[in-house]
């Protein structure tokens, strides 16, 4: 692992972190910055389904933005559990896989063109849970482009 020296005016070391490291949390993991784009097609007039599913065993949503939208589309957006309910442990026979485990957007109104939400608090997603948006096309036939930006914790 690749290390940052701060040096005081001796030259000598006064703080270390990781190289790339964003910010170290209270237990002494270090956030990475992981930006994450996906495009997918909506057909005019017609509700569709994109979904991710998160890479890392651990990271924390910052921010997600939207391009390409049009006034008046609209989105819900929610995390969903893995296939198997790994986190929510419900049985997928009873449930359905895929348990929603949190819907944090309720027909949500981008503005067009491009369209930015930043958490103000950090949310923890784990391996397998998936970020779900159901979006709404009220115009022409388009491409959506999503950035999921995390922080991977480790």
């Amino acid at each position: 692992m690749s290390y940052l020296y701060r040096r005081d005016k001796d030259g000598a070391p006064v703080v270390k972190i990781e190289a790339f490291a964003s910010k170290t949390t209270t237990d002494g993991k270090s956030l990475y910055k992981r930006v994450h784009g996906v495009k997918f097609s909506v057909d005019s007039g017609q509700n569709t389904n994109c979904q991710f599913a998160i890479p890392y065993p651990h990271c924390k949503i910052e921010a997600m933005e939207i391009v390409n939208a049009d006034t008046g589309d609209y989105m819900d957006f929610k995390i969903l559990d893995t296939a198997s309910n790994a986190y929510s442990q419900l049985d997928p026979g009873t449930y359905g896989a895929n348990f929603t485990l949190n819907q944090f957007g309720y027909n949500v109104y981008p503005s067009s063109s491009a369209y930015t939400h930043k958490s103000q608090y950090d949310a923890d997603l784990y391996q397998g849970m998936i970020i779900s948006i159901d979006y709404e096309n009220i115009g022409a036939s388009k491409d959506i482009y999503i950035n999921y930006i995390l922080n991977e914790v480790k």
